[in-house]
């Protein structure tokens, strides 16, 4: 892949990796937020759904974020847009779509399957 696509997919990542962690810390001070004086058992299941949501969200925001500093990490030791399963490289479209992309799509198809061999 040559330098300039590089860049870009790094600027890319980069800034996805920046709106995760504020969403993430935008969350979490949501969920340290005080719950104040309850007044009815409505209520009480309305807060306790929004935090089992935040914290489900955040769970998924957190693994989001391991994928985008994976990816990082590949794009600074030069095995950015390989397929970590088969080496082929990863379709241009693919990585347009999915940046932290760690297969290609016929490998990602064999691994949301469970049939992907690693």
């Amino acid at each position: 892949m040559d330098e300039k696509r590089l860049a870009q997919y790094r600027e890319k990542l980069r800034e996805k990796e920046r709106s995760t962690l504020d969403l993430l810390q935008r969350t979490e001070s949501l969920g340290r937020e005080s719950d104040g004086e309850v007044l009815d058992i409505a209520d009480q299941a309305l807060m306790s759904y929004t935090r089992e949501f935040n914290f489900s969200k955040s769970s998924n925001d957190r693994r989001l974020l391991a994928l985008v500093r994976d990816a990082l990490h590949r794009v600074d030791h030069d095995s950015y847009g390989e397929c970590l399963h088969c080496g082929e490289e990863i379709e241009t479209r693919r990585l347009e779509a999915v940046p932290w992309a760690m297969y290609c799509l016929a490998c990602q198809t064999l691994n949301e399957k469970g049939r992907l061999e690693t």
